[in-house]
């Protein structure tokens, strides 16, 4: 077994069309974690971030994303871009 755990977690997403080919996404939330050790040690981590998908013509599709989290042991800036093809 181990300590006691509370805490909670929050999270929002909201989403739109810019368009038939283009979606924007904003993203974040926090979790609080308290009685890890004592009453004394919480540990608030948040984050929040976007992502952009972009379609072109059929078959060429387009991501890119970047995500910010901080708190606790954490803290990272995180890009990610992609091009794919489909055939």
């Amino acid at each position: 077994s181990g300590p006691g755990l509370d805490g909670y977690l929050a999270a929002a997403l909201g989403s739109m069309n810019l368009g038939s080919r283009v979606r924007l996404e904003l993203h974040g939330g926090v979790r609080q974690d308290s009685g890890l050790l004592s009453a004394e040690e919480n540990e608030t981590i948040d984050w929040y971030g976007t992502l952009l998908d972009v379609f072109i013509g059929r078959s060429i599709y387009f991501n890119l994303s970047y995500d910010v989290t901080s708190g606790g042991d954490e803290s990272n800036d995180q890009g990610y871009a992609a091009f794919s093809w489909r055939f």
